[in-house]
């Protein structure tokens, strides 16, 4: 029988995390309960929607980590659109000129743009995952992205995780169900798949 020294729940052997507060550190784990039998159990959630739904902590979790994508998407948007103004300069001279031979990219053009910052955002976060584990959204909600090991992400691990990014019903999809289906709130369906999760660091 294994105990979670934080919450007091009877938790799996094999858990990396407590299903119920989400403990992280195996080792934190301890055979003897931090609460008496008598002492009355927390009715452990049923899913990680049912968790969110409950827990404050869920809450403030997933809210920083809406506020961090933000700032990601706000970030690569800005990026993408001086790329996209400075590509589209030529065109708007030679036009005014009454030069007709040079046109803009097609895959600039405003309907593509959207599909553009998807790939942009994927890029951005597999590179950043990879290379420090998290991205600056992340970093200044006190986020990070980790194995379940505990260490970095793969660049396979990084791609599948961040794979729905591309586009943001993909992306909320993967939220919805990762929660539907898992009792772990700090995973997305992708993460499940990957092998990662997103970790506080405060």
């Amino acid at each position: 029988m294994t105990y979670c020294t934080k919450c007091g729940k009877l938790i799996p052997e094999d858990a990396l995390f407590c299903p119920y507060c989400g403990a992280q550190k195996p080792e934190k784990m301890s055979s003897i309960p931090s609460q008496t039998p008598s002492t009355p159990q927390p009715i452990a959630p049923i899913s990680g929607i049912d968790a969110v739904i409950k827990s404050q902590q869920a809450q403030n979790y997933w809210i920083r980590r809406l506020i961090a994508i933000i700032i990601d998407a706000f970030l690569i948007f800005i990026i993408l659109a001086v790329v996209a103004a400075i590509i589209f300069i030529p065109y708007l001279i030679f036009n005014i000129a009454g030069d007709q031979s040079f046109t803009p990219l097609t895959w600039f053009s405003f309907l593509s743009f959207p599909l553009v910052i998807g790939i942009g955002l994927i890029l951005y976060f597999l590179l950043a995952e990879v290379t420090w584990g998290t991205t600056l959204g992340k970093s200044l909600m006190g986020l990070k992205v980790t194995s379940l090991n505990g260490g970095r992400p793969t660049i396979g691990q990084a791609f599948i995780r961040n794979i729905s990014k591309i586009y943001w019903i993909l992306l909320f999809l993967d939220v919805i169900l990762g929660l539907a289906v898992q009792t772990d709130y700090k995973q997305k369906f992708s993460d499940k798949y990957a092998g990662t999760v997103v970790v506080s660091t405060r």
